[in-house]
This record gives C-alpha cells, structure tokens and sequence, in this order.
C-alpha cells in the first residue's frame, strides 16, 4: 500500500484577507443583516444610524453611516453582526426579488457609503 501523508503545515504570522462587506434581506426581523466585517466598519465610524438608498438605474444600494434623523436608520449590534429592521425595507426587496438575498459590497470614498451591486 502507498500511503501519502499531509503534512503540516507553518503557520503564518500574516492576516487572512478580510471578508468583504456583505447584507442579507431577512425575514425575521425583516430588514437587512450585515456580515461581521461590516458591522466592525461601522462601529468604527461612531455612528449608531444608517441611511439606506437605492438606484435602480445604476442598480446599487447605498449605506451611509450618520446620525440619527428622519431618514435614518437604527443600527442595531449583537454579538458579532448588526442589523437594520425595517417593515419599508423588507417590502421593497420582496417587490424587487431580493428576499434573502446576499450581496457583497464595499465602501465607497467618494459617496462616504457602502456600495452593494444588485444582481
């Protein structure tokens, strides 16, 4: 018989590659869950509310960290992930096929937001 053995291999002392920024239109509570990279981003910007936009021509939504107001909003933390509930936001994904979808995204400079394609 030949056996061939895995071997073990060196730990690095570099980082992994960080996981993109991703959110997924859920059903209970419904609104929007955002992944740990991105709840660590925006807690890292000190702003506990979030404006959510859409283009439908350019087919992106927009996340922008901000303070609280009317059009704003509340994050929501636990444990590693954060999330949006909103009733609004639940129904227009169901009207535009995106319940439970998962889109990756990233953040946009110019814009001060984050930017998710939409399939």
């Amino acid at each position: 018989m030949s056996v061939k053995w895995f071997t073990a291999t060196r730990a690095t002392s570099g980082t992994p590659a960080p996981d993109p920024c991703r959110i997924i239109f859920t059903t209970k509570p419904k609104g929007i869950r955002v992944n740990a990279t991105m709840t660590r981003l925006i807690l890292e910007t000190e702003k506990k509310h979030l404006r959510v936009g859409f283009d439908l021509d350019k087919k992106v939504i927009l996340m922008q960290p901000c303070d609280s107001g009317v059009e704003a909003f509340k994050f929501v933390t636990n444990k590693n992930s954060g999330q949006i509930c909103s009733a609004t936001i639940w129904s227009w994904a169901v009207q535009n096929n995106l319940q439970m979808a998962r889109l990756s995204g990233c953040w946009d400079e110019t814009q001060k937001a984050f930017v998710f394609i939409i399939p």
